[in-house]
């Protein structure tokens, strides 16, 4: 009986989430990507105090749409997009179009 509590016990701590910290985690992200990620972190920290479902789900949704902004800007900049074609001819790939296929 004690070795169950025992696991028990080291279960929860085990499944604790430390507060994140902006400035000492998150090494080798861009500015961006730390908040983003910051963001998600802080609602899973306070998740595992209240009862109340926070929806931290629908924070990693906005954060791929504003990774896929960030990252047609990035490529439209290289000239890294693909051309697509169609009956009037090519052109080369539009944001509705990239976040259609990336998503």
């Amino acid at each position: 009986m004690k070795r169950i509590i025992f696991v028990i016990a080291i279960f929860f701590v085990g499944c604790s989430i430390d507060k994140p910290n902006l400035i000492k985690d998150y090494a080798g992200l861009s500015e961006v990507e730390k908040k983003l990620q910051y963001r998600f972190d802080r609602c899973c920290y306070m998740q595992q105090h209240i009862k109340k479902d926070l929806r931290c789900t629908d924070l990693l949704i906005e954060n791929r749409k504003i990774t896929n902004i960030l990252d047609f800007d990035t490529l439209q900049k290289n000239g890294k997009l693909p051309k697509l074609y169609n009956q009037k001819g090519e052109y080369y790939m539009t944001f509705d179009d990239f976040y259609k296929y990336v998503k």
